[in-house]
């Protein structure tokens, strides 16, 4: 389900241009269970990649109207599993969209951590969480256990 945040998936000349493959393999339904999740992981695989190539694509099948937006706010190109890639003008970056998009996906994530640890103050919450979290780690072994 998770990735690395930190790798491009491959790196390409297409047409002449440097460009970076970011794949996601998940069904729609998939990266819509974990929306807030995958848009933040989306936003900073592209961010990271964009630093090493001219452009990003982001190969995902049928993406969520949220994280096709997210995913343009940062300035990619979403291909389709199924397509060819063909260089082409990414849409430029919106550096203060994709704020707010993140900004909104961590506020939805605080506010799931406050409802399971059972307060309201944002605060508390994080010192429930951090105690929570020093009394017992997840382990990478468990991905998805190791990111929420």
């Amino acid at each position: 389900m998770f990735c690395a945040l930190d790798k491009i998936d491959l790196a390409a000349t297409v047409d002449g241009q440097t460009v970076a493959i970011q794949t996601d393999h998940r069904a729609s339904a998939e990266v819509e269970s974990e929306l807030a999740l995958s848009i933040l992981f989306a936003i900073t695989r592209v961010v990271n990649a964009r630093g090493e190539a001219a452009q990003v694509h982001y190969v995902v099948a049928d993406p969520p109207a949220a994280f096709a937006e997210a995913l343009h706010a940062v300035g990619a190109v979403i291909a389709e599993t199924s397509t060819r890639l063909i260089a082409r003008d990414a849409p430029p970056p919106d550096d203060e969209r994709a704020g707010q998009i993140a900004d909104a996906c961590f506020r939805e994530l605080a506010q799931r951590v406050a409802a399971r640890v059972g307060t309201r103050d944002p605060a508390m919450a994080l010192r429930m969480l951090e105690d929570e979290t020093y009394a017992a780690p997840p382990t990478r072994d468990d991905p998805g256990a190791f990111w929420r």
